[in-house]
């Protein structure tokens, strides 16, 4: 099995969808590979830049409180991969989102790079597991075509 990199999981009720699809794929999700949600991005960052590589990286967007209260998101985390943990900057990236977070991610993606954006080759790595979409038939092929796209490991 491929080993998948968690970044702050959603709760339970969707992060047993996501994992389920991830594993149904012949991904491999262990308790040690999952980074807890309310770390900070700067924990995160440090804790990425010291990982091997991996299949993929599952980095909700999940706009929350970390430990300091301080607001985080998955995007940020994206954003930060190429400057800091550059070994997973061609990781294939799932990133789940509510309808409500995809409408903060639309605004935070019409950003420029030198603005806290993505630039298109980052934003290709980038699969969005839309909450409303996660029951959906064709899923599971969705995500197995994306870790296998070319990029991927």
């Amino acid at each position: 099995m491929q080993r998948v990199i968690v970044v702050r999981p959603y709760p339970a009720r969707i992060r047993r969808k996501v994992f389920g699809i991830l594993r149904s794929v012949g991904l491999s999700i262990v308790d040690a590979d999952i980074i807890a949600a309310g770390t900070s991005d700067d924990e995160v960052m440090a804790r990425l830049a010291r990982e091997g590589p991996c299949a993929a990286l599952l980095v909700p967007f999940h706009a929350h409180r970390d430990a300091n209260g301080d607001l985080v998101n998955g995007l940020e985390v994206l954003r930060r991969l190429p400057g800091e943990a550059p070994r997973l900057v061609d990781t294939a990236v799932f990133c789940p989102i509510s309808r409500m977070g995809r409408a903060a991610a639309d605004l935070m993606l019409t950003r420029s790079k030198e603005s806290g954006g993505l630039d298109r080759a980052e934003l290709s790595k980038v699969l969005f597991l839309h909450e409303g979409d996660l029951d959906a038939p064709e899923i599971g092929d969705r995500v197995r075509r994306h870790v296998g796209a070319p990029g991927a490991r």
